[in-house]
């Protein structure tokens, strides 16, 4: 049990399953009670109460009701490692598949918080964990997002305006500009300190630029530590590409592999995935068009490692064009790190990284939450 102090919201997740028996669909709804609390420490699941129950197609609808905690007050009995594509034999049945609907109200008041908190405005409701910075203008850089007009596309501009965001935080103003020039980074900055928009706004600019087309195949790919970062990172990218004619995608484990490759034929410009799945369809989807590829963003690098994907970054790599855009953030500088900088990188990156006096790049009590609020995601069930 969590203790009730730990507790920073409740949220419900409806899911439906199917499966081909009764043995399956017991299963299934065990599977995906599961899976949505299974990879990162702060969300626990409570109670499933199944709603509808067909017996005759096999087929259940149920909701999930959950709780995230801060993960700072959360003690970390055991060092919990990734479930890896080299560590790991996954089965598929096409014939058995979930589907997850997200409750979007939690996620929408966490966004406006944070919204509120990048645009130097406190009257949205206080977070019951105040955050270490204590100085917004310490966190804020002093530009805005319209300095970037005649830089940047118009219809991406608006859709920065739309999400409400107006004036950028320290590693968006450093980095944003010289990756408008085509230039590498290497940049140490921590959840919370606005790097989701830093790297997604030069990417999509880059590709605008060139009249990026579907069978072009994929120009860039962003690669995300965890199903959760990768979700969130995708809601982010939906709502700018809103207004273009860029396609996107998300590829990650546990997901379903066929309707995956089905998307990667048809062609997906910008593609948000996990490392192990990425890997799989490098290897075995052979319609995965990567040879034009523009940009390489690799999020959370030190995490990456962290959780046991070395190797899968060293193949996918050697996969890769070498001419590309690289652009890597990590919150942290380890040998690791270092030798996947000397692998992924050219030669004269520029390097930058958020100021610590502030600690703006790690916010006491962040929660990581799913931006779930414009797709449908269905899951395949590994057995």
């Amino acid at each position: 049990m969590t203790e009730l102090d730990r507790v920073e919201d409740q949220f419900t997740m409806y899911y439906s399953a199917k499966a081909n028996d009764l043995q399956g669909l017991v299963h299934a709804v065990m599977e995906e009670a599961l899976c949505g609390f299974q990879s990162e420490p702060f969300f626990v699941g409570r109670t499933v109460v199944v709603d509808k129950l067909d017996l005759k197609d096999f087929t259940a609808e149920f909701q999930v009701a959950g709780e995230c905690f801060d993960l700072q007050k959360h003690t970390q009995l055991t060092d919990v490692k990734a479930i890896t594509y080299s560590n790991m034999q996954i089965h598929e049945k096409d014939d058995r598949y979930m589907g997850v609907d997200v409750q979007k109200k939690v996620l929408k008041r966490k966004l406006e918080k944070m919204k509120a908190t990048q645009n130097g405005n406190a009257s949205t409701e206080t977070a019951s964990t105040p955050a270490t910075i204590e100085d917004v203008s310490s966190f804020l850089s002093g530009k805005t997002f319209d300095g970037l007009k005649g830089k940047v596309n118009d219809r991406l501009l608006e859709a920065i305006r739309k999400m409400g965001f107006t004036s950028m935080t320290e590693v968006q103003a450093k980095s944003i500009e010289p990756l408008l020039e085509g230039r590498d980074i290497l940049a140490s900055a921590k959840t919370g300190s606005g790097k989701t928009l830093a790297f997604l706004i030069p990417a999509i600019e880059l590709l605008l630029k060139l009249d990026w087309k579907q069978y072009n195949g994929t120009g860039v790919i962003i690669i995300s530590p965890t199903r959760e970062l990768s979700m969130q990172t995708y809601g982010v990218l939906t709502e700018l590409l809103e207004g273009t004619s860029l396609t996107h995608g998300l590829i990650m484990g546990g997901s379903n592999r066929s309707a995956e490759q089905e998307k990667l034929a048809k062609g997906i410009s910008v593609l948000v995935a996990t490392p192990g799945r990425l890997l799989d369809h490098l290897q075995n989807t052979d319609p995965f068009i990567i040879k034009n590829l523009k940009c390489l963003i690799i999020d959370e690098a030190d995490r990456i490692l962290d959780i046991g994907f070395e190797i899968e970054m060293q193949q996918i790599l050697r996969h890769l064009p070498k001419k590309r855009q690289t652009m890597l953030f990590s919150a942290t500088h380890t040998p690791k790190v270092d030798e996947l900088v000397k692998l992924s990188l050219h030669s004269n990156p520029i390097k930058l990284s958020v100021a610590e006096k502030s600690e703006v790049a790690t916010v006491e009590g962040l929660q990581q939450v799913a931006l779930c609020s414009k797709f449908f995601f269905s899951f395949t069930l590994i057995s």
